[in-house]
């Protein structure tokens, strides 16, 4: 067995790599294009929120992830689907705790008891989203806090209301939780929003044009790989020896950037050489996905 198999190492098993692991890479190593750092830029300038688009795997979330990192901010971040709502990214009702409190006979008059602060909560107002404090108390609270880079991951999957219901809370930067008469406003500095989106469904017009646009290509591989790895120069060159072998689709590489990281990752850590006895299956694993019979019958 030419790999380091974590059935014989298990102390090797659920360790996070230093970097971060998958799509939760700390974001510190990030190919930042001019064009992106003038959105960014743009963005913060305007208050609107940063809309980027692109194929999945090129980059769109990781660069909200950097531009904390670059910025010294805090980052938060949550994904959509297609049960959210724009509550959903406020505040949640612990509806659980609440029904043992009543059958315990302890149910609390307040609603804001059961109330667990969300993303753009915690951007906007984070003093008051740890816990019920006095606005004299969160003034100085957020004063020491930085302000917040928020992704808001995938829209597309989003009811086709949520987009517009979003714009209305991010161009005041105010809401009020619902029943309860908290208002809720911002306190520790604007939050630069990054808002993604995998074109799987168009956006309403409306929204799109209160935000800033960016739009992502499949960035060069070799580049966000070096950055990644830069001591496995060797070894980035044979994956992308691999990656060349199978035809574009329209001009996209047939390898996303997530993708072909995970492969020399993996290849880095197991040990794996180039044309080795798993170097192809590994590969079909990580990166070509299927796309492995395009090769069969060509050497190694």
């Amino acid at each position: 067995m030419n790999f380091i198999n974590i059935f014989d190492h298990p102390e090797l098993a659920g360790r996070l790599p230093s970097a971060g692991a998958g799509d939760f890479r700390s974001g510190a190593d990030y190919l930042m294009t001019p064009e992106m750092a003038l959105a960014l830029s743009a963005a913060s300038a305007t208050q609107r929120p940063l809309l980027v688009t692109g194929p999945p795997g090129c980059g769109k979330s990781a660069l909200a992830r950097n531009a904390a990192a670059r910025l010294g901010w805090r980052y938060l971040e949550r994904t959509i689907n297609s049960r959210t709502e724009i509550t959903s990214l406020l505040w949640d009702v612990d509806h659980m705790r609440r029904l043992q409190d009543a059958q315990a006979g302890k149910l609390c008059d307040d609603l804001l008891a059961y109330v667990r602060a969300s993303v753009l909560w915690q951007a906007l107002d984070p003093a008051s989203a740890a816990s019920p404090i006095t606005l004299a108390e969160a003034d100085v609270a957020a004063a020491n806090l930085e302000p917040a880079v928020v992704l808001i991951d995938e829209i597309d999957k989003a009811d086709p209301d949520l987009p517009n219901n979003l714009l209305e809370v991010l161009g005041g930067l105010r809401f009020e939780v619902a029943d309860t008469g908290c208002r809720v406003t911002c306190r520790s500095g604007v939050p630069l929003i990054v808002i993604t989106s995998n074109d799987e469904r168009d956006l309403p017009p409306a929204f799109v044009r209160r935000c800033i646009s960016l739009t992502l290509t499949q960035p060069d591989l070799a580049e966000v790989a070096r950055l990644h790895f830069p001591d496995q120069e060797p070894l980035i060159g044979e994956a992308l020896a691999l990656v060349r072998e199978v035809p574009s689709v329209r001009g996209t590489p047939s390898v996303s950037a997530g993708e072909f990281l995970d492969f020399v990752q993996a290849c880095k850590t197991l040990q794996v050489r180039a044309g080795s006895e798993n170097w192809r299956a590994l590969a079909d694993a990580c990166m070509l996905k299927g796309r492995s019979a395009l090769l069969a019958g060509r050497p190694s």
